[in-house]
């Protein structure tokens, strides 16, 4: 039979509660408790192992086995007492690439009461930072273009441009740069390295007048996600820590319509609950 005990032995984090709390958990111990029960709310060790790994108490055992893959979580909550929710969030924030095209572009200096669309655009609550009560667990990172649909579709007898264009805007003398409290984490091109792995696939080809309309969308990566770029390690950025993401050109690359082009931050939201 396990005792409480042997269960405080495994688990440290039960030895910076309170006498008071202590005996509470007793309440939950093998001897007092169906041995379904017990483990219906321990969970298994991986979940007896969350409290120590986030400092926080409560029990996480329905987090998903994915969340259990990435290095030890005390790297990324050093600085964060009381945690209570893991939550899968991506941040994201799109802007018009006009028909121009640009040498930089940065993301995330925007938050969704500024931004023209609001939500349509962006996520942040805060320009540039994340808010006090909040970190991000960076585990992905993804570019997704959004061509003008004049671009994407053509006549029965046109072909559409957009492929022709994105291939240059993405994929010619491009790359990306990720930067947190000034030290840079990704300096990678092209554009193409980071794929959006999901998106519309269809495409027809015209053949005469009266035909479908050509679509060619303008997708890249495989969209089982097997192509994505994962972190790994993740990149953990802290609360009010300014960050930001530049997508730069060595010469601007034009497009025939203004679209738009979007980045995709992947992982997870750690937030206190105030």
């Amino acid at each position: 039979m396990i005792k409480m005990d042997r269960i405080k032995k495994a688990l440290s984090f039960f030895d910076q509660l309170s006498p008071k709390d202590q005996g509470e958990l007793q309440r939950f111990d093998l001897s007092r408790l169906s041995r379904r029960a017990y483990k219906e709310f321990w969970g298994d060790m991986r979940a007896q192992m969350i409290p120590q790994r986030l400092g926080g108490s409560q029990m996480l055992s329905v987090l998903p086995p994915s969340f259990f893959s990435t290095p030890d979580w005390t790297t990324f909550a050093a600085e964060i007492k009381g945690i209570q929710e893991v939550l899968r969030w991506p941040l994201y924030h799109y802007k018009v690439y006009s028909a121009a095209g640009y040498t930089s572009r940065q993301f995330f200096d925007e938050t969704e009461g500024s931004a023209a669309p609001g939500r349509g655009d962006t996520n942040m609550k805060s320009i540039g930072q994340l808010p006090g009560n909040e970190m991000q667990v960076v585990v992905g990172v993804h570019v997704m273009p959004i061509p003008a649909l004049a671009d994407v579709t053509g006549a029965a007898t046109t072909l559409p441009v957009a492929l022709r264009d994105w291939y240059t805007i993405l994929g010619l003398n491009c790359w990306m740069e990720m930067v947190v409290s000034d030290k840079e984490y990704i300096v990678c091109g092209p554009l193409w390295m980071f794929p959006q792995t999901w998106g519309m696939w269809s495409s027809q080809s015209a053949i005469a007048a009266g035909a479908l309309n050509a679509v060619v969308p303008v997708v890249h990566g495989d969209p089982s996600n097997r192509s994505a770029f994962h972190m790994d390690p993740p990149i953990g950025i802290l609360p009010v820590r300014p960050f930001k993401i530049v997508l730069r050109w060595g010469v601007a690359q034009t497009a025939i319509t203004a679209g738009k082009l979007g980045v995709i931050l992947n992982g997870w939201k750690i937030r206190a609950v105030l």
